[in-house]
């Protein structure tokens, strides 16, 4: 299946998995015998676009973003978890150094760089982070 041209008009959306790098795919998903470093090309041969969760829990490299954006074709769309640093450490207060860390690697993916995603833990009491708190930030 090949993707279609990007979808840059209201009331439309893009259909992905959260992420691609599953060995148990092979076989039901990805041909046997489908090397790792291939699962993300024979991905986007499906899907027009992919969540990476990998991206909460540390900060990519450039490197591999650029590996990506050069596996996948025009109009594929990449929705990066935020970093867990700047979403579950620093609560979005004095998280400057790692936002910028997180957005440079990004960078690489260019025009194929989607939604981001940020995921917060529960506001619970021994947080000391209410609702209202949050709000505010």
């Amino acid at each position: 299946m090949k993707n279609p041209a990007p979808v840059r008009s209201r009331g439309r959306f893009l259909h992905g998995t959260a992420g691609w790098s599953y060995k148990d795919w092979v076989g039901p998903f990805y041909a046997t015998g489908t090397k790792a470093s291939s699962y993300l090309e024979r991905y986007a041969e499906s899907y027009p676009a992919v969540e990476v969760d990998s991206t909460f829990y540390r900060v990519p490299s450039q490197r591999s973003t650029t590996r990506w954006a050069a596996a996948t074709p025009d109009g594929f769309l990449f929705s990066p978890k935020m970093v867990n640093t700047v979403t579950h450490e620093l609560f979005l207060a004095g998280c400057d150094e790692p936002l910028a860390a997180w957005l440079d690697a990004m960078q690489p993916l260019g025009a194929k760089l989607g939604p981001c995603v940020l995921q917060f833990p529960y506001f619970r009491k021994d947080s000391g982070i209410t609702l209202a708190r949050f709000l505010d930030r």
